[in-house]
C-alpha cells in the first residue's frame, strides 16, 4: 500500500489507498473529534481553514472540489509528500520495464499455459483488462478482472498479489493493477517480448519463410501493426492501407472471418491465437 507523510508542524506517515482515505486521515489529524458525518462537507468548508490553522500556509488556495483535486494539491504544494521506498522503487523499475516507447503498458500475461493473452493500453488496469478478455470475451466486467488474476495465479502460481481493492474506483483499481503487475513480473509470469514468423496464406511452405515475416512484439495488438507495416513496405498494391493500420488490420481479419471459416468478433490475442493454431503463423519459442 502507498505511504504517505503529511508536511504539518508534527509530520505524520500514513499508508492509504485512495484520495478519500488519505482526506480521512487529514480529518483525524487536524479535527478528529467526535464522528465525521459528511467527508466531502468537511472538505470543502473547512479543511483548508484546519490546514492553516495547524501552521500551514504556502500563500495559495487549495482546490477543494473532489477528493481526487484535493489531495492533488497537497502534492504539488508540498504538503502531502508520497514516501518512495525499495519497494516502490522496485516497482517503479517494472513499471518502465512494462511500458512500451509510447509510455503505454503493453506485455504478455500467462493467465493460462498455452494461451497467448497481452495487454496493450495506457492504464494499468485496462492493460490486464484487455488481457483477461481471451478468456472473458469483450464484455468483462471490472469484477471478473480481479477474479480471473486471483483465481489463475493467488494459488496456482505462488505469486504475492496484493490484497483485493475495496471500492471499483478508477484510481484505487490503477493502483492494484500497478502492484498486481509488479508481483506477477516478478513470478515470471509476464513477458514483455514474444517472437512469432507469419507463414503467410500458404502454411505448407515451412522453412521458406522469409526473414522480414519475423516479429518481435510486446503483444497481439503489435504483431498485427508490425504485419502490416511489414505489408506496407512489400506489396505492390496499397489500397488495403488507404485508411491506416487500423483499418488494414480489420480488414485482414475480417477476411479471415468471411473467407476461411474463422470466429467472428475476436479479440487480436484469439484471432493471433487461431493464426498459430492453424499454422498461418508459429511462435519462435527457442
Amino acid at each position: 500500500m502507498p505511504r504517505y507523510k503529511l508536511n504539518l508542524p508534527n509530520p505524520v506517515e500514513l499508508e492509504a489507498n485512495s484520495p478519500t482515505e488519505i482526506i480521512r486521515h487529514l480529518w483525524r489529524q487536524l479535527d478528529g473529534r467526535g464522528v465525521l458525518k459528511d467527508l466531502d462537507n468537511w472538505r470543502m468548508s473547512t479543511a483548508e481553514n484546519h490546514i492553516r490553522d495547524a501552521g500551514w500556509w504556502s500563500g495559495r488556495s487549495f482546490n477543494t472540489q473532489t477528493n481526487q483535486t484535493f489531495v492533488s494539491d497537497m502534492l504539488n504544494d508540498g504538503l502531502l509528500v508520497q514516501i518512495r521506498s525499495r519497494q516502490f522503487m522496485g516497482k517503479l523499475t517494472t513499471v518502465q520495464e512494462l511500458k512500451n516507447k509510447s509510455g503505454e503498458f503493453e506485455f504478455w500475461l500467462t493467465i493460462q499455459e498455452g494461451f497467448l493473452s497481452s495487454g496493450r493500453h495506457k492504464n494499468a488496469f485496462e492493460a490486464i483488462k484487455q488481457a483477461a478478455r481471451l478468456f472473458h470475451g469483450p464484455s468483462i466486467s471490472d469484477l471478473d478482472v480481479i477474479e480471473t488474476i486471483y483465481s489463475g495465479f493467488h494459488h496456482r502460481h505462488s505469486a504475492e498479489l496484493p490484497r483485493r481493492p475495496d471500492t471499483m474506483a478508477h484510481a484505487v483499481l490503477e493502483s492494484w493493477a500497478v502492484d498486481a503487475l509488479t508481483a506477477l513480473y516478478k513470478a515470471g509470469k509476464i513477458r514483455t517480448h514474444r517472437s512469432f514468423t507469419w507463414h503467410g496464406l500458404n502454411p505448407k511452405s515451412g522453412p521458406k519463410t522469409n526473414k522480414k515475416s519475423v516479429f518481435k512484439v510486446r503483444s497481439a495488438t503489435g504483431f498485427f501493426r508490425s504485419l502490416a507495416i511489414n505489408h506496407r513496405k512489400h506489396a505492390k498494391n496499397l489500397e488495403g492501407h488507404r485508411f491506416g493500420l487500423a483499418a488494414f488490420v480489420s480488414g485482414f481479419q475480417s477476411s479471415f472471418e468471411n473467407y476461411l471459416d474463422f470466429p467472428t468478433g475476436m479479440t487480436h490475442d484469439s484471432f493471433l491465437f487461431e493464426l498459430v493454431m492453424n499454422k498461418f503463423a508459429s511462435e519462435d519459442l527457442s
